[in-house]
């Protein structure tokens, strides 16, 4: 018996407007307006898509890096 080949799994990255409407997407679920938090603690988001970083843990990787700055700055 033959032993199967594993190939590796093809991700093809889509343009990054439409990730980040898929992000919007996701950080509505997370009750998280991106426009409105940016403002404050802007999250590096072209960095997350050029690393091929999911929209799905992008925002969950903002959320976050947001509260940890809300957080921080209760302590001031």
């Amino acid at each position: 018996m033959a032993a199967a080949r594993v190939l590796p799994s093809i991700h093809v990255q889509p343009d990054y407007e439409t990730w980040v409407r898929d992000l919007d997407l996701e950080l509505a679920c997370l009750d998280m307006d991106r426009c409105a938090w940016q403002v404050n603690w802007a999250y590096n988001f072209r960095r997350d898509y050029n690393l091929g970083v999911s929209p799905h843990e992008a925002a969950i990787q903002a959320s976050d890096y947001w509260w940890q700055r809300i957080f921080d700055e209760s302590w001031i």
